[in-house]
């Protein structure tokens, strides 16, 4: 009997050590999975970052792009309100020079040659005045050119760096519910094998507790 009860006391010994075992086993697989979890998580919170400072620089840039826009159109209106007022100016040069030749005409029809020579002087002084209202339209014109293609270029070039950062936005986007998706799907694998090795243990434990 004493030789018999070493040998059960043996047995139960050595299922014992392969019950602990397997328990040392299944920590450490938890642990791992845990790990793995802790991994995604932080992946994805990561993701989550990224995505909310573009989604920042994407606000900072459309401001940008609606007060360009707004420039834009102010430039316009100041062009045309300039042209408008180079309009009006050369219409009451041409209605003065138009009466000065009426009476350059009226002048001369009399025969009098000093009314005359007054004629043709106001004349040459409206010519240069005609003149000097054909530069300050080419200038105020260039001006103009000037403006909106400074605006065009910013505007073009902000216009290009937020498609930039739509897209990538987008593509964060797309990463963050792919790392999403691949987390959701790990932690259902990994909470199954906790589980299986958590019935696993548990029947060990149960069936060495009925040997003793």
């Amino acid at each position: 009997e004493l030789e018999e009860g070493a040998e059960k006391l043996t047995i139960q010994t050595k299922e014992w050590k392969e019950a602990i075992k397997h328990r040392e086993s299944a920590k450490a697989d938890f642990e791992e999975l845990n790990n793995e979890l802790l991994d995604e998580r932080s992946k994805a919170r990561r993701l989550e970052k990224e995505a909310a400072e573009t989604e920042t620089k994407l606000a900072q840039l459309q401001s940008r792009v609606d007060t360009l826009k707004a420039d834009l159109r102010k430039a316009e209106s100041a062009r045309h309100d300039i042209d408008m007022e180079l309009t009006k100016a050369k219409q009451a040069a041409e209605s003065e020079r138009m009466l000065k030749e009426g009476l350059q005409a009226k002048l001369a029809a009399f025969g009098d040659e000093k009314p005359g020579e007054e004629a043709r002087r106001l004349g040459e002084e409206l010519e240069r005045l005609n003149e000097r209202h054909a530069e300050i339209v080419a200038q105020e014109d260039k001006k103009r050119k000037q403006l909106v293609e400074h605006y065009q270029g910013q505007l073009a070039e902000l216009q290009s760096q937020f498609d930039e950062k739509d897209v990538e936005l987008r593509n964060t986007r797309a990463r963050l519910e792919e790392e999403r998706a691949q987390f959701a799907l790990q932690q259902e694998q990994n909470s199954k094998n906790v589980e299986v090795q958590y019935d696993r243990l548990q029947k060990a434990f149960e069936e060495n507790t009925a040997q003793l």
